[in-house]
């Protein structure tokens, strides 16, 4: 889950800026078309007043000037006020959008900041996990190496005894005795940790992906199914051992060609 984590979050941010985009392009469309009511309220007033001064001029023939004045300076006094409270409300529109636009960015940076972390945080605590399960495999590994030297040892001591003829007309003499296999030479201790590596990254992998394993080997599809596990096996045996071991010794190919040939016993294949 957590690869794809990344791009989940990233189509969350993009679906939250367009709602936001709607959001606000929704609130300045509302902001306009109260502008625009309120200019057609203007228009209507001037209407309605130029209307009663037609009347009233054809009523009476003459108007004082005094009047003429009054009537002109209240018709551009609502004129301003009508202005000044469209300008008000535009600023205060422009200052509520400003806002909304701000807050909304915090919840996006925070919500954004907090995933990371939250990424971050269960990224190191797996890479901490799988540590510990590559120390403990370790461990055991080495335990039962050092299980193995031991009863070879035992086994190297003991005397071999000679078999009794499985046949009473055989002779002893005549009887085969198989000669005994030479045992390995031991390993210095820099080539037993490389190839107890090998095997306790092979196992780990054998551990997290058995069904992955199974359908490769019944398919002849290993590499295939595990080439992202395979690679970053190769990774980390190429940074825990050293050049000259890794030049001339084959254990990593060799713990996958056992693990492969285990389980092709285990499926009968």
């Amino acid at each position: 889950m957590i690869p794809f984590l990344p791009y989940i979050l990233i189509s969350l941010l993009s679906l939250v800026m367009v709602l936001s985009l709607i959001y606000i392009i929704r609130v300045a469309r509302r902001s306009i078309s109260t502008v625009e009511e309120r200019l057609q309220t203007l228009e209507s007033s001037l209407e309605l007043i130029e209307l009663a001064l037609s009347e009233e001029s054809s009523k009476k023939s003459v108007d004082t000037s005094s009047d003429l004045e009054e009537r002109l300076q209240r018709v551009e006094t609502d004129q301003e006020s009508l202005k000044e409270a469209i300008k008000d409300q535009t600023v205060k529109s422009a200052e509520e959008i400003a806002a909304k636009t701000g807050q909304l960015k915090e919840g996006i940076r925070a919500f954004f900041t907090a995933s990371i972390e939250s990424v971050l945080k269960k990224t190191a605590e797996s890479e901490t996990g799988h540590k510990i399960r590559l120390e403990q495999f370790a461990a055991r590994i080495a335990s039962l190496e050092e299980d193995n030297i031991r009863i070879s040892k035992s086994l190297s001591e003991k005397k071999i005894e000679p078999v009794e003829p499985l046949h009473p007309e055989v002779k002893p003499e005549q009887a085969y005795v198989p000669p005994p296999q030479p045992e390995p030479p031991p390993l210095d201790p820099a080539n037993a940790k490389a190839r107890r590596l090998a095997r306790l990254i092979v196992s780990e992998i054998a551990l997290y992906n058995r069904k992955l394993l199974e359908d490769g080997v019944r398919n002849n599809t290993f590499n295939r199914l595990l080439e992202h596990d395979i690679k970053e096996a190769h990774a980390l045996y190429t940074r825990r051992v050293s050049d000259e071991i890794r030049n001339s010794t084959s254990y990593l190919e060799e713990a996958f060609a056992d693990l492969i040939a285990k389980t092709k016993r285990e499926l009968n294949l």
